[in-house]
């Protein structure tokens, strides 16, 4: 994300970096790129990201980060697999989420496709965490990330995602144009 974050908005990545506290940011630099940060370490690009770009335009980063992100080793396999097998229907493009978020996310919860309304998938983020609750610009990305399965599909749509109160959940619905 934080490559992708220059791309959008060319400076951010350092504007990004100056959020992190020094053993957050050395925690990053010595993790190998495929590996996953602990949230004590990782929610400071998230609420970088945030920080550097407000609410909506982060949104839209993530949301045009999706591309960029399948097409990365860890889940370029994965995705040009699925998709040459199910096609680039939405549904089915939504439903490549769950099965990818262990993929790309560690301790988050769980993802679940709810697909009972052809046409009108329903992804239910549950059993959050409470040391991701204590970050809620997670949403925010998630929310993104969701929308940027619509990028995958080549169809204009969103996402709209909506947490519990307690944000130990969530629930993302798409509109597809």
């Amino acid at each position: 994300m934080l490559d992708f974050v220059e791309k959008f908005e060319p400076g951010a990545r350092a504007k990004v970096l100056s959020h992190f506290p020094k053993a957050s940011l050395e925690a990053l630099e010595l993790a190998p790129r495929t590996s996953w940060l602990p949230v004590e370490h990782d929610h400071f690009v998230v609420d970088g990201v945030v920080a550097v770009l407000g609410k909506d335009r982060a949104r839209k980063c993530w949301r045009d980060s999706v591309p960029d992100m399948v097409d990365k080793p860890l889940l370029r396999s994965f995705v040009s697999g699925m998709v040459r097998m199910f096609g680039r229907e939405p549904a089915r493009i939504v439903g490549l989420l769950p099965k990818a978020w262990p993929l790309v996310y560690r301790d988050m919860g769980t993802v679940t496709l709810d697909a009972s309304t052809p046409g009108d998938p329903v992804l239910r983020f549950s059993d959050i965490p409470r040391s991701v609750r204590a970050y809620p610009n997670y949403f925010v990305s998630w929310e993104g990330v969701c929308a940027g399965l619509a990028h995958i599909a080549r169809v204009t749509g969103d996402a709209t995602l909506v947490p519990a109160p307690d944000l130990s959940s969530a629930e993302v619905r798409f509109r597809w144009g």
